[in-house]
C-alpha cells in the first residue's frame, strides 16, 4: 500500500501557506465576485431612526440580546413571554464607530486560514504516511477542512437566528475552500 514513514508538520509549510492564501482568494471571490450573498444581509426599512435610537442609548462594541434579561430566571415570567410574543426578538451586534476598513478584517481572516490550515495538517501528520496517494491526502484533508469551516455555522442558525438558507450558502463556500486545500496538500505531500 503506502510506506509506514512520519510526515513531519513543519514538510508541510508550502501546503499550509498556500491553503490559506487559496481560501482567502476564493473567499474572496465568492463574496464578492460570485453574487449567491447578495442577499444574505439586508438593510432596515427604516435604517437611520434605528440607528438614531441606538445612538441615544450610548451602547457600547459587543453582542446584545432583545428582549434581554439579567437572569434566566426572567426568561419564565408573564412581562417577559409576553414582550417575546409580541416581538421583534433577536441579537444585535455592535461594532465600534469610526470609518470603515476592511484591512483589520483580512488580515485577521487569513490569519484564522492560516491557523485551520496547520491545524489540519497537523491532524494529517497524525493520520497519514510519507507517500499516501493523492487520493488518502485529499479525502482526509478535505473533510477536516470542511469540518474546521462549515460544521460550526450551525449554530448560528439554531441560536441566533440566521437562515439556513445563508448558513448553506456559506457551507457551500467552505466545500469549495475544503476542496482547494485538499488538492494543495495532496499535490505536495512528502513522498516516502
Amino acid at each position: 500500500m503506502f510506506s509506514l514513514a512520519t510526515v513531519s508538520l513543519a514538510s508541510l509549510w508550502l501546503p499550509i501557506v498556500l491553503s490559506a492564501v487559496a481560501v482567502f482568494v476564493l473567499a474572496s471571490v465568492m463574496w464578492m465576485v460570485v453574487g449567491h450573498h447578495a442577499k444574505d444581509w439586508v438593510k432596515l426599512p427604516a435604517e437611520d431612526p434605528v440607528m438614531d435610537a441606538l445612538r441615544a442609548q450610548k451602547i457600547g462594541a459587543g453582542q446584545y440580546v432583545f428582549p434581554g434579561c439579567d437572569d434566566h430566571k426572567q426568561m419564565n415570567t408573564p412581562e417577559f413571554q409576553a414582550k417575546y410574543a409580541q416581538g421583534p426578538s433577536g441579537y444585535l451586534y455592535v461594532k465600534k464607530p469610526g470609518p470603515f476598513s476592511m484591512g483589520p478584517m483580512l488580515l485577521q481572516s487569513i490569519a484564522f486560514y492560516l491557523v485551520v490550515s496547520t491545524l489540519v495538517a497537523h491532524l494529517a501528520t497524525a493520520a497519514l504516511p510519507a507517500g499516501a496517494p493523492f487520493k488518502f491526502v485529499f479525502h482526509y484533508v478535505a473533510i477536516a477542512t470542511w469540518l474546521a469551516y462549515a460544521a460550526g455555522q450551525t449554530w448560528a442558525v439554531i441560536w441566533s437566528g440566521h437562515t439556513w438558507g445563508h448558513t448553506l450558502r456559506c457551507m457551500l463556500d467552505c466545500l469549495v475552500y475544503a476542496a482547494a486545500t485538499g488538492a494543495l496538500f495532496a499535490w505536495r505531500w512528502p513522498a516516502a
